[in-house]
């Protein structure tokens, strides 16, 4: 599956963006060594205008969805579905709805507003005719004290076929830990995914061919 997640703004809207990237222009040793290994085969130099993702990839994307989340708010969805209309009819747009009951989401408001912007997005997309998915999970606190191994189970909990849970796994370095305190939970996340405790869980609920095994 190829996906194509939406960062790009109009040039007339500038804002300050937070970035793992430091102001000088250095990037962490992480970030470089990534770079060095992969950036031949997976990178795209930068051209100062939207890249052509069917010429870049040889086909249009399976996925589309928006940086954290900003594709559902109302002007901007427009733009994201009719753009995903014209270039890539057959690809699913992320929605964030929760299958959770009500009396749940209103214990959670990020869940709740993200469910709330996710019904316009949803009508707007199925009188395009493009498909989305089903159910969204996986939003929680971002508490560093999160336990992350006793969380995850309870967001596939009535989650239907096809449905979609964010996650972040990642390894990070001291350098980017000083940028953001977040970062962490990156971690916490990768040493779940990579454990044995996911394994022993994910072979009877997800399938020992979609986690490897």
């Amino acid at each position: 599956m190829i996906a194509m997640h939406d960062t790009n703004e109009p040039a007339t809207h500038e804002r300050r963006i937070r970035s793992f990237v430091l102001r000088q222009g250095r990037t962490t040793p992480a970030q470089q060594r990534a770079f060095d290994a992969h950036w031949s085969r997976y990178g795209l130099d930068f051209a100062g205008a939207p890249r052509d993702f069917a010429a870049a990839f040889g086909r249009a994307p399976d996925f589309v969805d928006g940086h954290q989340h900003v594709h559902l708010f109302p002007q901007i969805r427009e733009e994201t579905l009719a753009a995903v209309k014209r270039a890539a009819p057959a690809a699913r747009v992320r929605q964030c709805g929760s299958t959770l009951p009500p009396r749940i989401l209103l214990q959670d408001f990020k869940t709740l507003a993200l469910s709330v912007l996710s019904r316009g997005f949803r009508r707007r997309a199925a009188a395009l005719g493009l498909a989305t998915n089903p159910a969204f999970a996986g939003v929680y606190g971002l508490d560093p004290d999160t336990d992350f191994a006793a969380l995850f189970p309870r967001f596939l909990q009535g989650l239907p076929d096809n449905g979609l849970v964010m996650c972040h796994p990642g390894q990070v370095d001291a350098q980017l830990r000083r940028l953001d305190p977040l970062t962490d939970l990156r971690e916490t996340e990768y040493r779940y995914f990579a454990g044995d405790s996911f394994l022993e869980f994910g072979k009877p609920q997800i399938g020992e061919k979609f986690i490897g095994a």
